[in-house]
């Protein structure tokens, strides 16, 4: 009786412990940017969060040569001349080729922009010693581990550099934005991109997929229906 009381008591403090894991991504949301986004990030001074919930925080300074790495999958055809730029353009027309409905450039941004967050994230990753598996689970202050909270401020931060330098012509940075409870553990948060043309928001959300991939860019109202998301091709 005396092992099983231990073992139901060890049982209620792990479920405690996840519990309240999963409350630090329910609640916040923007009020997460208020108390660890800075929001004058450059290329030459930004702060990332990891460890869960921004335990840890530290400072990033690109290069100009890793800054160039990520400005050239945005920069405009006319002003970019770099390899990168003209790989991904042979890379877009080759996919788009022969299609009936090829995709707007609206669309073609939004790829781009997924592509410049997960060439952010290698940079950064590579600094402060995340750039491995993603264990996407209670991490307990791992600083090798991000949670929701940590990917989703990273990636505003991202964007307002983008934004900042110009490089987002369709689009601009939204808020952050959570769905999800507690009771069915699927509580989350996400940084969003907003269409200029249309108000369309649409989640740029890391934690489906691991440390340096493209994450996928869906629209906000999927990524809030379900977890993880149905993703069209309207969404690319």
């Amino acid at each position: 009786m005396l092992t099983l009381a231990i073992w139901s008591r060890s049982i209620r403090l792990l479920l405690s412990s996840f519990l309240l894991a999963l409350a630090a991504c329910e609640s916040g949301n923007n009020e997460y940017l208020r108390e660890f986004a800075h929001s004058g990030a450059t290329p030459a001074s930004f702060y990332v969060c990891y460890g869960y919930s921004c335990k840890y925080s530290a400072r990033i300074t690109l290069h100009e040569e890793e800054w160039q790495s990520v400005r050239a999958l945005l920069d405009r055809p006319s002003t970019n001349g770099s390899v990168e730029g003209r790989q991904l353009r042979v890379e877009e027309l080759q996919s788009t080729r022969g299609l009936i409905d090829p995709p707007s450039d609206e669309a073609l941004e939004r790829r781009r922009v997924s592509l410049a967050m997960a060439r952010f994230d290698q940079l950064v990753a590579a600094r402060i010693g995340t750039l491995v598996h993603q264990r996407r689970e209670y991490n307990a202050g791992d600083p090798s581990q991000y949670d929701c909270i940590d990917e989703s401020i990273n990636t505003w931060t991202y964007l307002t550099i983008l934004d900042h330098e110009g490089l987002l012509r369709y689009h601009h940075v939204g808020g952050l934005a959570h769905a999800g409870t507690v009771l069915d553990f699927d509580v989350r948060n996400t940084a969003t991109l907003v269409a200029t043309a249309d108000g369309m928001s649409y989640a740029i959300d890391p934690t489906l997929v691991d440390v340096g991939e493209p994450p996928p860019v869906v629209k906000l109202q999927n990524w809030v229906a379900s977890y993880p998301p149905e993703i069209s091709k309207s969404d690319q």
